[in-house]
């Protein structure tokens, strides 16, 4: 009881929460628990979490430092993003025609690099960023480049079985290795280690970090490689051509966005580069930006984002072509979405695969176009892929005036049916005006027990039970859900749907986008625009999306 005291007075004292490893190791079982639902508690309420191994595989989402004792000392106190970096189990993988030429260009700052085949490496010791500023200065050409990061629990296991005895509390650099070698230099025999410091932001003792070299051969570099010079362009950039990209390097809100000179993109075979003049902002920005719900880490990056340019919708106008594209050329004014391809919208240019690319309607501004793709093929999607929608059904729109919802209205009465929209007080007359026959004020009605019933639902806000989406559906109707409002409703979407009830997640095609321009140019689809926002102000942008109350869609003026 005394311990348990002791760890509440601390955690709930202090805004940064601190747990050892040693003031844990006696505690009972129950105790552990109890100290395991404390620490939840506090990190959904945005406390900052200090994780020890005991609770390392609870807390990893949650947690950004790792602060270790053993023996009575001291042993690491760093960033857990820095401590998985470190580690010899994170690899970025590298496939390239050149791989010998690449290997040899980083192996003097990676801690190791193994040429797995003429075509691949596994790189030590860089970041993805880092693999690919060399490649981009030197002119090679990248097929792939992706990153294997070890989990919190290896990086401590290593860090806690090589490093403890070697340890000098309060010292920030290593002792010397039994060899005689200088912490941070690498040795070059295969199956040997070598060591370096991570410095910490902040300063405090380091943690160490532990390369090896694995299977495979070794890179053949001349015996003394010069450093990489990196020459530049004629106006004096060290990349090559920049430009201005909003980026964020860790999840939070829209203040970690900051505007930054980032490389210009190379269009691929099957690419075109666009200048960027419009873009939107979705629910998938600030979801993204966030890294909420927590299981969506998996893939957007576990402590820290894959993708540190965020934008989906994008509007503008061809600059250049891939090798292989035929049907764009410099000049044509499309738009696209770059869900499926790792997001880089908010930014001066993007490199837009062919298949996610149309021209966009003439009878559009830049940034109307922007507004369409994401939100018209979400509602496109989901009323006729799942929703198979015919003339004369009766159709209900939940969310009728965001952003799906606005484009929902339109294309249901397009294509002949009868639509009910689902608003608030406030929004009756946009619902109207969009096109609906019914309007239905959830704050006085609830269309779940109202007695109505419906060929399809489309649900954009993910707020209903299935029981109650069920309870009002038509014999063999069926509603699609493309929104949630917590992670219970998306998993009871996901577990008790069935094949009436679905979760629908839009994947934009350059012939839904042809289909829609079809239908904008006759007259029969537009975007509702609520804000516009200017290139500068896309953190206010999203911040004001994410209240919830957007009528139509958010926009923002590029150039």
């Amino acid at each position: 009881m005394r311990q348990r005291l002791g760890i509440a007075a601390a955690l709930l004292g202090d805004p940064g929460i601190v747990l050892f490893d040693e003031p844990v190791n006696g505690l009972d079982p129950d105790g552990i628990r109890w100290v395991r639902q404390l620490l939840k508690g506090l990190a959904a309420e945005g406390r900052t979490v200090f994780v020890s191994s005991h609770l390392m595989s609870e807390m990893e989402d949650t947690a950004d430092h790792l602060v270790v004792i053993g023996r009575g000392r001291l042993v690491a106190d760093a960033p857990i993003g820095q401590v998985i970096a470190g580690s010899s189990h994170t690899v970025v993988r590298v496939r390239t025609p050149a791989a010998a030429r690449l290997g040899c260009l980083l192996a003097p700052t990676a801690q190791t690099v193994r040429q797995d085949s003429d075509s691949q490496l596994s790189v030590v010791g860089l970041t993805t960023d880092d693999v690919d500023d060399v490649a981009h200065a030197t002119g090679i050409r990248l097929h792939e480049l992706t990153l294997q990061s070890a989990s919190l629990e290896e990086a401590y296991m290593e860090l806690s079985q090589h490093h403890l005895d070697s340890w000098v509390p309060g010292v920030q650099q290593h002792r010397r290795d039994r060899d005689g070698l200088p912490a941070g230099r690498a040795e070059h025999g295969a199956g040997q280690r070598h060591r370096r410091a991570l410095q910490p932001r902040g300063g405090g003792p380091a943690a160490r970090r532990l390369g090896r070299r694995g299977p495979g051969r070794r890179v053949d570099c001349p015996a003394s490689p010069r450093p990489l010079t990196i020459l530049g362009d004629a106006t004096g950039n060290r990349r090559g051509p920049v430009m201005n990209a909003f980026i964020y390097e860790r999840y939070g809100p829209p203040e970690r966005l900051r505007m930054a000179e980032v490389s210009k993109p190379s269009p691929n075979a099957e690419e075109v580069l666009v200048q960027v003049l419009g873009a939107s902002v979705n629910a998938a920005d600030w979801h993204v930006l966030r890294g909420k719900p927590l299981f969506s880490r998996a893939t957007l990056g576990l402590l820290r984002p894959k993708h540190r340019i965020l934008g989906v919708d994008i509007a503008g106008r061809v600059e250049a072509v891939g090798g292989g594209v035929t049907r764009f050329q410099p000049g044509d004014e499309v738009y696209a979405n770059l869900l499926d391809h790792g997001y880089g919208g908010f930014a001066e240019y993007a490199s837009v695969a062919v298949d996610v690319l149309s021209l966009k309607p003439a009878s559009l501004s830049f940034e109307e176009a922007a507004a369409v793709p994401m939100a018209a093929v979400t509602a496109l999607q989901g009323l006729r892929r799942h929703g198979e929608l015919q003339p004369g059904q009766r159709v209900l729109i939940n969310g009728a005036s965001g952003g799906v919802g606005s484009f929902a209205v339109q294309l249901a009465k397009a294509y002949g049916a009868e639509v009910t929209a689902v608003t608030s007080t406030g929004n009756l007359e946009l619902a109207r005006s969009l096109g609906a026959d019914q309007v239905v004020d959830y704050t006085t009605t609830d269309f779940a027990r109202g007695g109505g019933r419906y060929d399809l639902i489309l649900d954009t806000v993910g707020n209903r039970s299935v029981p109650d989406l069920r309870r009002v559906l038509a014999a063999g109707g069926k509603a699609a859900v493309t929104g949630f409002t917590s992670v219970a409703r998306l998993l009871g979407v996901s577990l008790r749907g069935g094949k009436d009830v679905v979760q629908v997640q839009a994947h934009v095609t350059s012939k839904d986008l042809e289909l829609l321009s079809e239908l904008i140019e006759a007259g029969k689809v537009s975007p509702r625009i609520d804000r516009r926002y200017r290139f500068t102000e896309i953190p206010a942008a999203i911040a004001y999306l994410e209240q919830g109350r957007a009528r139509g869609k958010v926009v923002v003026r590029v150039a």
